[in-house]
């Protein structure tokens, strides 16, 4: 077998940070410093492929995109992107995402060494900027005010 270990996927239909920021429901946790890690379906897809074709028997690989992100920093970048505030910050023992807290910077060097994969979406402003814009084209895209 070969192992694949997948990050925070998004996409369409998924995106866990981008339907509670979408909602008006997400908060940042405590300075913002929660390192999240991602990839978009599409690359899960191509990573899979790619494992299938050129991964060793009992290796383990980080299926990631190229950029772990703050999570303040990817709030910044989506509030740019849509027009929108901030979400508010909580403290992180508050905050109640009811995901795991880790904080780990997860590489994908091995995965794009050996299994030769290039991503099509290399961090989450390639990948979020075309699902906006899909979003948006399906009419999907719904900018709650936020309640000030």
């Amino acid at each position: 077998a070969v192992i694949l270990r997948v990050a925070g996927i998004y996409g369409p239909g998924r995106g866990y940070w981008l339907k509670q920021y979408l909602k008006n429901e997400a908060r940042i946790e405590g300075a913002g410093d929660r390192v999240l890690n991602m990839i978009h379906r599409e690359d899960v897809a191509g990573c899979i492929v790619a494992a299938l074709r050129n991964g060793r028997r009992g290796e383990v690989y980080n299926a990631v995109d190229d950029e772990p992100v703050t999570q303040l920093h990817y709030f910044q970048w989506l509030a740019a992107a849509l027009g929108k505030w901030l979400p508010p910050s909580v403290p992180a023992s508050e905050a109640g995402s009811g995901r795991p807290r880790n904080n780990k910077r997860i590489s994908n060097r091995k995965l794009k060494m050996e299994l030769g994969y290039r991503f099509k979406y290399p961090t989450f402003r390639e990948g979020y900027t075309a699902e906006l814009a899909r979003m948006e084209a399906a009419g999907e895209l719904e900018i709650k005010p936020e309640a000030r």
